[in-house]
């Protein structure tokens, strides 16, 4: 016996009329009769349907998936359900459930919290008013006045917002982070994906997490986009900054340690452009060579003028 012949036995000799289609097929059929509440249990489906609500011939109801439904970025995959006849009126209402346990949702970044059944007006959907939702379960549930193209969609997003001013000033070779948070109204969607773009990568170039870098001097926008929504931010990139010409300072003890590689003796000085190093021995000893600071983290400064008593003497710097 086939589903369809099951699901008339049972609305001509049950109370309650109950189809329990197998999760592979993409359409079922039950035969509710009149008088007899009447349940259709088709893979993520439920439709309940009370006995005052049934015309008074009762009701052939049908459940198709739809292949390719009107577009939306959040519809889960798998839940959209043509249920007919279309334009049958309920009342009192329906009760429409969807279960989420075995769907994906991490592929339109949708979390359980933003879900809804929504219905289909042309080629858009609207949110259904009046819903539950069963965390546990991992079910959604609505009250249906009319039969027609029903499925589990993520709040739409409305606007991207950017973390950062209208628009952002880097230096040739600098980068800056930008954060773009979708929403519907007041409500953060944080899952959603989030695409940047430049306008001009010889300007200033964006990768996928949004750090925008500095590529030449010039004006360009980057946009970030999620779900057909999307905020311009203006980057300006200017020269880079010169290098400082600000002598680096070294302390003794703190910065900077000076040895002589011919003498054990420590050696105690402030080390400044052009000044001269001294050890002791017995009192100061005046080298007659500079220290030239160079700035990087280390270096060598040989001596020379018999001081020492060995020409070849030399000093290292380590900052």
């Amino acid at each position: 016996m086939t589903n369809q012949g099951l699901a008339v036995l049972r609305a001509a000799f049950a109370p309650l009329a109950v189809l329990l289609s197998l999760g592979c097929q993409d359409s079922a059929t039950l035969e509710c009769a009149p008088g007899r509440d009447c349940r259709f249990i088709s893979e993520n489906l439920t439709i309940e349907i009370p006995a005052a609500a049934l015309p008074s011939d009762g009701l052939n109801l049908s459940a198709t998936k739809v292949p390719t439904p009107p577009s939306a970025p959040s519809l889960i995959s798998g839940t959209a359900w043509d249920i007919g006849p279309n334009g049958t009126i309920f009342s009192p209402r329906a009760k429409l459930t969807v279960s989420y346990a075995n769907l994906d949702l991490a592929g339109p970044g949708v979390l359980p919290a933003e879900l809804g059944i929504y219905k289909t007006s042309g080629n858009s959907w609207q949110r259904v008013d009046s819903m539950t939702f069963n965390a546990v379960g991992k079910t959604v549930t609505a009250w249906i006045a009319s039969l027609s193209v029903y499925g589990l969609l993520g709040l739409p997003v409305d606007t991207v917002v950017v973390s950062a001013a209208p628009s952002t000033t880097i230096q040739v070779g600098g980068t800056t982070q930008l954060s773009a948070t979708p929403r519907a109204g007041s409500v953060a969607l944080p899952n959603r994906p989030v695409n940047w773009v430049s306008g001009s990568n010889s300007i200033a170039m964006v990768n996928s997490s949004g750090v925008v870098s500095g590529v030449a001097i010039g004006q360009t926008n980057v946009t970030g986009s999620s779900q057909g929504k999307s905020t311009i931010t203006g980057i300006t990139v200017q020269p880079a900054a010169p290098p400082s010409t600000a002598e680096p300072t070294f302390t003794v003890g703190v910065d900077t340690s000076m040895y002589f590689e011919d003498f054990e003796s420590y050696v105690s000085t402030t080390a400044l452009r052009n000044a001269y190093a001294t050890r002791e021995i017995g009192g100061s000893v005046n080298l007659d060579a500079a220290v030239a600071l160079t700035g990087t983290k280390s270096f060598r400064a040989d001596f020379t003028g018999g001081c020492l008593g060995n020409n070849d003497s030399a000093v290292l710097i380590e900052r």
